[in-house]
């Protein structure tokens, strides 16, 4: 089920879907990337959202009680100038400084109450000043975190995949279907 319009500014991040939480005993753990194409994808190397604080991508992957992969999903940040007034006061200190990103309007933000790197995490946007001792500087930045591919795997009693979504970041979905043995009998794709 979509997440409303409504809540978007509230920094719930949007995704295609969202997976039952009462039908599965859900596991969630943050990944650096993920090896091999095959299908379901292989997440590797287990990291904290801490860890992914210098990181422009990072993977979330579900698991089921069985320890199945049923969602993994590709999160970007983009960094982009901020142009703020009276912004130099808040900065002090000598590493990187956060700040909640208050939605204005569409893509307009104005600055919130200051806050700590893992109370960013869930967050559609926030805003980043680096240290000094950084060579961008101690100008702000508007971070923002958007789904690059959210990909969902559904399984067959005996544990073969039975069905494969993946939604790209334009929107398109394709929908694959596997028999009992594991197989693809068919595809479907929309634009």
């Amino acid at each position: 089920m979509p997440i409303p319009e409504f809540f978007m500014g509230l920094g719930v991040r949007a995704s295609p879907y969202e997976i039952n939480m009462e039908k599965h005993e859900v596991q969630k753990q943050y990944f650096r990337s993920w090896v091999s194409y095959s299908i379901p994808m292989k997440p590797r190397d287990p990291i904290s959202y801490a860890d992914t604080v210098d990181s422009i991508s990072y993977y979330i992957g579900y698991f089921d009680r069985g320890g199945r992969l049923i969602r993994f999903i590709k999160y970007i940040r983009q960094e982009q100038d901020a142009d703020i007034i009276n912004f130099s006061d808040r900065i002090n200190g000598d590493r990187a400084t956060y700040y909640e990103a208050l939605r204005i309007e569409n893509e307009k933000y104005r600055i919130g109450s200051r806050i700590d790197f893992e109370r960013t995490e869930g967050l559609d946007a926030y805003f980043k000043i680096y240290s000094q001792n950084n060579t961008k500087g101690r100008h702000p930045y508007l971070v923002v975190t958007h789904t690059e591919f959210d990909d969902k795997y559904e399984y067959w009693p005996n544990g073969k995949l039975k069905t494969r979504t993946i939604v790209k970041s334009d929107g398109s979905r394709r929908q694959t279907f596997y028999n009992e043995q594991g197989q693809e009998t068919a595809t479907t794709t929309q634009p």
